[in-house]
């Protein structure tokens, strides 16, 4: 969030691995409240066919919903990017399982201050097959950082065709609930090839 501004600019990039022709994209500004609920200043949706094709969209999309006063909008760039591999034919087959490395995470944010500054996280990550939590794994959990390093190498011992997988990467806490530090799906058409 950017603070006490009524024209934020926030220059930043962010990529959407799940795709698929045809998906609009919704967005929602809000309003920044420590301790409470983030108040909705104003949403747009859009069309897949404003951005699904060669150049994209650059430009503004006037808000909805956002009361009285001038008429807000966003400015947005919306790309379409390349597949990262070439199409080519699944080769999981009945009864496959599947081999998971998670590897590392960086640039988490800090989940946990201590006395002294410089907020830390205890960072583990689950993953499972979306829509069956019954196959999912946990890492063990990596004390005080933000750029945690697991290398750890699982198996799922249940993979069907299409099936995509769920990551999640949490902050540890004793004795309550782990604080939810990001997520991704990566889609099986990226990894079942």
């Amino acid at each position: 969030h950017i603070e006490k501004t009524l024209e934020p600019v926030w220059a930043e990039q962010h990529e959407i691995a799940c795709y698929e022709k045809g998906d609009d994209l919704d967005f929602r500004v809000f309003d920044y409240d420590k301790g409470s609920a983030a108040d909705l200043l104003g949403r747009i949706t859009l069309a897949s066919r404003n951005f699904d094709r060669e150049g994209g969209f650059e430009g503004e999309l006037r808000l909805l919903e956002c009361g009285r006063g001038p008429q807000s909008s966003l400015k947005v760039k919306v790309e379409m990017l390349p597949p990262l591999l070439p199409d080519a034919p699944p080769v999981s087959e009945p009864g496959s399982r599947l081999k998971v490395t998670i590897l590392s995470a960086t640039g988490l944010r800090a989940a946990d201050w201590g006395f002294m500054g410089g907020g830390k996280s205890d960072p583990f990550c689950r993953c499972e097959i979306r829509d069956k939590p019954e196959f999912k794994f946990e890492t063990r959990h990596i004390n005080k950082t933000l750029d945690p390093v697991w290398n750890e190498e699982h198996e799922l011992p249940v993979y069907a065709q299409g099936d995509d997988l769920d990551f999640q990467v949490f902050d540890y806490d004793r004795g309550s609930a782990a604080d939810l530090l990001g997520r991704i799906t990566l889609a099986g058409r990226d990894f079942d090839r």
